[in-house]
């Protein structure tokens, strides 16, 4: 494959991972159509909260509606109720506040402040004039802590080259011809600055955890990392292992040597003969080189795993951070 074909494909291939991270990690509201009456409704419901850093111990949550053609004659009223999760708290009611802009009602309620990772289940029911109750599916809401821009973006940048390299080093490949240790090496050194070290600094700021992963828990986020660094370090590390020459046979090199007759005819051939220059080798065993594409196709597999699947998570019966795997399991 041609290296400007490899990077147009690996750009598109990248491009796509990321709109697929956005539309289904936490950072993007959860949606749904909710009709009342003879009108639809499109309601977006927030899935993460940062909370406030006055140190308020209460914060505000805002779910959107959208209207279409008949406008807001058909509600009467909202409700929203809310508990803490992982637990068997009983929902709390509260009244929104309601202000519109537009084809747009904003739903405004006031909940309490969670700790950092703790999380609240939450749902509304939309009143229709003539007593009809709509009841939308539960979300959840997660609250983390305030992480400066700077610190976030470069880590975004970070893992989105990351993950550029790998999958053109993996379609780079394929052309047996082509040098990959640099863009291998990039791959790497990306995935660590990026997993590794802003990875954990972002999630300190966040939960108040530096690492999440295996062997210190289950968070998926931590350990899709793991699995794609290790990846590229084994197929890294193998392409650069010494190729195996093989040597002159050693029953050849004593016969020559024995045989003063055969040293001359030896001798005399090699004159006669003209130099060779030998066939230049591929830059990588041909074997070995196709590690790149299996670890790029390792780390499109776990980068596919939405963000946040399994992640940090408030226990309320132990008062600390761990994973929901680990509060559903009971570990």
């Amino acid at each position: 494959m041609r290296t400007v074909y490899a990077w147009a494909l690996a750009v598109l291939i990248t491009l796509g991972a990321v709109f697929l991270q956005r539309s289904t990690g936490p950072g993007h509201a959860r949606k749904e159509s909710l009709n009342v009456l003879e009108s639809s409704y499109k309601a977006s419901f927030p899935q993460s909260l940062v909370r406030p850093r006055s140190g308020s111990p209460e914060t505000q949550l805002t779910v959107t509606l959208k209207a279409k053609e008949t406008g807001w004659d058909p509600l009467m009223g909202a409700l929203l109720h809310y508990r803490r999760t992982p637990g068997t708290d009983d929902f709390t009611t509260v009244i929104p506040s309601f202000t519109t802009d537009k084809n747009t009602l904003f739903m405004n309620s006031t909940l309490p402040v969670q700790p950092a990772a703790g999380k609240v289940e939450y749902y509304i029911q939309l009143i229709a004039k003539d007593g009809t109750i709509i009841q939308s599916n539960s979300s959840v809401l997660r609250f983390r802590n305030y992480v400066p821009p700077a610190v976030l973006i470069l880590h975004i940048l970070l893992m989105f080259f990351a993950y550029l390299f790998s999958n053109f080093t993996g379609l780079h490949a394929l052309n047996k011809q082509a040098k990959t240790r640099y863009y291998a090496l990039t791959a790497l050194l990306l995935i660590l600055a990026g997993g590794f070290i802003l990875g954990p600094i972002v999630q300190k700021y966040a939960f108040n955890v530096w690492w999440a992963g295996w062997p210190l828990g289950r968070d998926m986020t931590d350990n899709k990392t793991l699995v794609a660094f290790l990846a590229w370090l084994i197929a890294y590390i193998i392409n650069r292992l010494p190729r195996w020459k093989p040597s002159a046979t050693p029953a050849a090199a004593q016969t020559t040597a024995d045989d003063p007759g055969t040293q001359t005819t030896t001798e005399a051939t090699t004159a006669q003969t003209p130099s060779v220059a030998p066939a230049t080798q591929p830059p990588t065993a041909d074997w070995r080189r196709y590690l790149y594409l299996a670890a790029a196709l390792i780390t499109l597999v776990v980068y596919s795993i939405p963000h946040s699947t399994a992640g940090s998570q408030y226990d309320y019966s132990t008062g600390t951070v761990t994973t929901q795997r680990e509060v559903q399991s009971g570990t």
